[in-house]
């Protein structure tokens, strides 16, 4: 039988292969964590934000931009204007809810269709933090129950991974560590 370095040949492509898949899969699996943990963060202060908007002063404004852009998932687009203290500002968020809700849903302002409850020139109701004017909403609040079917494939995700790094860690050793006895360094 050929060896390599005083490993079978055979052992070599294994050990070669098993490299690979594991070290891509620690990349892929570290991706999928920061991924998740950055989720994470986001829900974090979208919650915070959320929360905090239900105190939030409130002020005329008007609907500037509103459309419905199709596609494989639909994406509403918005704009209002409002004054704070004689400065006008703009403002895009509907709610703190809008990028964890479901599209498919009746009251989604994608079935509901936005230009029809938002038509450009209505006048509406501007909620903005009033130590960060820019900050605003059109619908103050946040509902916990998206967000927390959202964390929980993000944690069932990341247990997952965990479990098959540490899966493919155990096999890699066993070989590994079969391989330096064949070579008699173990």
């Amino acid at each position: 039988m050929e060896q390599f370095l005083g490993i079978n040949i055979e052992n070599v492509g294994v050990l070669s292969f098993l490299l690979i898949v594991y070290f891509f899969s620690a990349l892929l699996g570290f991706k999928i964590i920061f991924s998740g943990f950055k989720d994470f963060y986001k829900l974090y202060t979208t919650v915070s934000n959320g929360k905090a908007s239900q105190h939030w002063e409130c002020t005329e404004g008007k609907i500037i931009y509103a459309e419905l852009i199709p596609s494989t998932v639909p994406e509403v687009k918005l704009k209002y204007s409002f004054n704070v203290n004689g400065q006008k500002l703009e403002g895009s968020r509907i709610s703190f809810n809008e990028k964890y809700s479901n599209p498919n849903a009746p009251n989604s302002l994608i079935n509901m269709g936005v230009e029809e409850k938002y038509p450009i020139g209505d006048n509406i109701t501007v909620f903005y933090d009033k130590n960060n004017p820019s900050q605003s909403t059109l619908e103050k609040g946040i509902h916990i129950l998206p967000l927390s079917i959202n964390l929980a494939l993000d944690a069932v995700i990341i247990i997952f991974w965990l479990f098959l790094l540490k899966i493919f860690t155990e096999i890699f050793y066993e070989i590994f560590s079969g391989l330096l006895k064949e070579l008699h360094l173990l």
